[in-house]
């Protein structure tokens, strides 16, 4: 019964299994388990596409001096926040959040 109404089916309740996974997006290998419909097959878990990482943030030394230098800034504050940024990957609240 759902609020006022009865629902009733003629067709058999679907079955699940609660089966193993490995996800593509981990590289210790660790298995977990879930609820899935019975005989699916998924050959990766659906979520690993979403796993993404961002290429480093970088750097040179000339680029610092004509871009980067400030006199309220030091370069080893810049180098703290870029390896903030490679850390956590452009998480600001995280980053702002582990600031020193």
């Amino acid at each position: 019964k759902i609020g006022n109404r009865f629902i009733s089916s003629a067709k058999p309740a679907r079955s699940w299994v609660w089966a193993p996974f490995a996800s593509s997006a981990r590289t210790d290998g660790a298995m977990f388990n879930h609820w899935v419909r019975a005989g699916v097959e998924y050959p990766d878990y659906p979520y690993a596409r979403f796993d993404i990482h961002l290429d480093a943030i970088t750097y040179t030394e000339d680029e610092y001096v004509k871009l980067l230098q400030s006199p309220t800034w030091t370069k080893s504050e810049t180098d703290f926040l870029m390896e903030m940024v490679r850390k956590y990957e452009l998480r600001w609240v995280v980053i702002h959040d582990r600031w020193k």
